[in-house]
């Protein structure tokens, strides 16, 4: 009688990629290690190929064993183990911390694999869209998660398990903006059926200055934005309504500054009696983390009005205690506090990434900070690439660079490695992800395994990624560019592209614009595609009641000149880089 064996895992479904160990007792010749290929077959000595796609261990080796003894093997006795599991991956796209690809190890529902990515983003919406691909009998379909249902109510059902292949896609939630004289004008999250009333109560009410017959609604219908007037409190909101309360009270004439930057609270404040500089900064919250070493106040000077520039050494003031720096703010200073200075460091160093620059800073320095050299590093072969003085668009490389050579802000440092004989093939990735540094290309690897291996993005990465490639024998250069909410908001995978050796590999910052004079919270802000005026000033708190909106100006850079732009409408487009000017009204 012919016996068939399998291991403990005998209820495991094989699937394609799986490495099997087959095993026939006393016949040693007939032993082998077998990859299940992708139409779900192995081959076998004497019986040939054997299809196992969707089968158990336990299945296949009783499949194998009536093959044999069917005029081969007399009695035989086979063992069928897994030598090696396939590698299960999933793509995770949208609105989630860390977005991209993810192996899969057991079984694992979607709540896990959400908690891998480091959970749901703030304005993830109230569905998750999972396209999984065709299986067996199996059409390819499309699942909805309903995440309300799942996270709110417990609703378990919705909780299922997670496919090898599966794509899904965390949308955006639906928003609507609440501007003009309530507490807390901003952008909020949509949920369906809210009334005017309940979208005013989450903005934390009405100031006093409401006038509650003059709350205005701009909607958008087929395609048309219309103003609604007169709205009433029990009036529906929906998707994407701007939601404008009107002021009867004009405010008071006060003494203010304008504070952007690195500051925790951006934005315009009102000078009490002789007011310093740390006092002005205590008021806004204090400096963020990733302040740099200066604070730039520009100073309107006599009666012509002429600018004069101040520099404040924040070192000097709040490392060393110089209090001389700690002078006093004056009406109308608009301060500035700069960004930190940065280096980058990469190639065969423990820790590549993006450094604090620090005066005086030396290339052993840097790399001691960077964790030191690797066995595979040449210190004597190390390379800088640098901005090239007064024009940052250019850079030199310096070659074979000494360890006590200064590093400036911005430099990027690249320890070659000594290991001429092995040809790896490598690509540098830089700019607004966790990691930046030259990674080795195992295998084919597309653009988001190359992002997941350097950490992801980080928050302030913006919308595109740019890729110079060398191009055929001629080595020409070949700019590639990735959409990133197209890819990753979005889940268009066809971004998604194969990164090749010598890929040169940019992620770039975030796109911003400005908006200054009478709006409640002027500051830089991020831009997103389609903005529009009236959403740039509810991002900015909405208008002061001082304000002229028929007369908001867009400075626009236009071919390096600068143009101004005039009586704006609240419905015009606003571009990256765009400054938006809030006038006073004088009447």
């Amino acid at each position: 009688m012919a016996l068939a064996s399998y291991s403990v895992a005998s209820n495991y479904v094989v699937d394609e990629g799986d490495v099997l160990t087959i095993k026939v007792y006393e016949h040693e010749d007939l032993n082998t290690i077998v990859r299940v290929s992708g139409e779900g077959n192995i081959s076998l000595p004497l019986i040939g190929e054997v299809n196992v796609i969707n089968l158990t261990l336990h299945q296949i080796a009783q499949k194998i064993t009536m093959l044999l003894a069917d005029g081969y093997v007399v009695t035989p006795q086979v063992t069928v183990d897994i030598n090696k599991f396939r590698i299960k991956k999933v793509t995770l796209l949208g609105k989630v911390n860390s977005p991209g690809l993810y192996e899969l190890h057991k079984k694992t529902t979607f709540l896990e694999l959400i908690s891998k990515a480091q959970g749901l983003t703030g304005d993830a919406g109230n569905k998750a869209i999972i396209k999984r691909r065709a299986s067996g009998d199996e059409k390819e379909k499309t699942i909805i998660i309903d995440l309300k249902r799942l996270i709110e109510s417990g609703d378990t059902s919705q909780n299922i398990l997670i496919k090898n292949g599966d794509n899904i896609f965390i949308p955006t939630t639906a928003f609507y903006y609440i501007t003009g004289e309530i507490k807390q004008p901003n952008k909020y999250n949509y949920t369906e059926k809210i009334t005017v009333f309940q979208a005013i109560t989450q903005a934390g009410g009405f100031t006093e200055k409401v006038s509650l017959s003059r709350i205005k609604i701009t909607r958008e219908i087929k395609a048309r934005k219309q103003v609604l007037t007169d709205v009433s409190l029990d009036e529906d909101v929906l998707p994407n309504d701007i939601i404008n309360v009107q002021s009867v009270v004009l405010a008071k004439n006060e003494e203010k500054v304008t504070l952007l930057g690195k500051i925790r609270n951006p934005g315009i404040y009102v000078l009490e009696e002789k007011t310093t500089f740390l006092e002005i900064i205590s008021q806004a919250g204090g400096l963020r983390d990733d302040s740099g070493t200066k604070a730039i106040i520009k100073r309107k000077s006599g009666s012509g009005g002429k600018e004069k520039i101040l520099t404040i050494n924040l070192k000097h003031l709040i490392e060393e205690g110089n209090t001389s720096q700690n002078i006093l703010i004056k009406e109308g200073d608009y301060i500035y506090i700069a960004s930190i200075e940065t280096f980058f460091i990469t190639g065969e160093v423990k820790n590549p990434a993006k450094y604090k620059h620090a005066e005086g800073l030396t290339v052993m320095q840097a790399i001691t900070q960077a964790g030191g050299f690797t066995d595979k590093a040449a210190p004597d072969n190390v390379k800088i690439t640098r901005n090239k003085m007064n024009d940052k668009q250019k850079t030199e490389i310096l070659s074979d660079v000494s360890l006590d050579k200064n590093v400036l802000p911005n430099d990027i440092i690249d320890v070659q490695s000594a290991a001429s004989a092995k040809s790896e093939e490598k690509v540098t990735l830089l700019g607004k992800i966790r990691n930046p540094g030259i990674y080795v290309l195992e295998r084919e690897t597309t653009f988001l395994e190359i992002i997941s291996q350097a950490g992801g993005l980080r928050d302030d990465s913006g919308a595109k990624a740019i890729i110079k490639r060398k191009s055929g024998s001629s080595g020409k250069e070949k700019i590639l560019t990735i959409n990133l909410k197209h890819l990753i908001e979005e889940g268009n995978t066809s971004q998604n592209i194969l990164i090749k050796e010598g890929d040169y590999i940019y992620i770039a910052a975030t796109e911003t614009f400005f908006i200054t004079g009478e709006v409640k919270n002027p500051a830089k802000y991020k831009h997103t595609e389609g903005l529009t005026v009236i959403q740039a000033i509810t991002h900015a708190g909405g208008f002061t009641g001082k304000a002229a909106p028929a007369n908001v100006k867009i400075i626009r850079k236009i071919n390096d000149k600068k143009k101004v732009f005039e009586k704006v409408a609240m419905d015009a487009s606003v571009l990256p880089n765009d400054v938006i000017v809030v006038p006073e009204s004088f009447f």
